[in-house]
């Protein structure tokens, strides 16, 4: 995740809506949308790339037979583990982006027309 000097803030429309919910539901929901909308999978990545490297050591051991070096094999594993490295942070980022439009499309939808500002 971004340092907080990174972070980018929430919309002040966003930050509107949230204004106009009760004191212990915006506690919850300010947090998550922070970070929904900061998200950059780093930790979906993480875990993702340590579980490929342990399942292509895992497939490494039980395939090498008398060979110490599998090149080509290598090869893929390597191809395999950065792939679902990079899907598993791709993913994390997708799954923060939409939670965070869908959950500002609702509290759009669910605040009366007249409480909303418009700008």
């Amino acid at each position: 995740m971004r340092s907080d000097l990174q972070r980018e803030p929430l919309p002040s429309e966003v930050l509107d809506l949230l204004a106009r919910l009760e004191a212990d539901r915006r506690a919850k929901l300010e947090p998550a949308l922070t970070r929904a909308v900061n998200a950059c999978g780093c930790t979906s990545g993480a875990v993702a790339l340590i579980a490929g490297m342990v399942a292509a050591i895992g497939w490494w051991l039980a395939e090498r037979g008398d060979r110490i070096v599998m090149w080509p094999e290598a090869g893929i594993a390597f191809g395999v583990v950065l792939g679902v490295t990079l899907l598993a942070k791709g993913a994390a980022i997708l799954t923060g982006k939409l939670w965070y439009a869908a959950t500002v499309r609702s509290l759009r939808r669910r605040l009366p027309a007249a409480a909303r500002v418009v700008t």
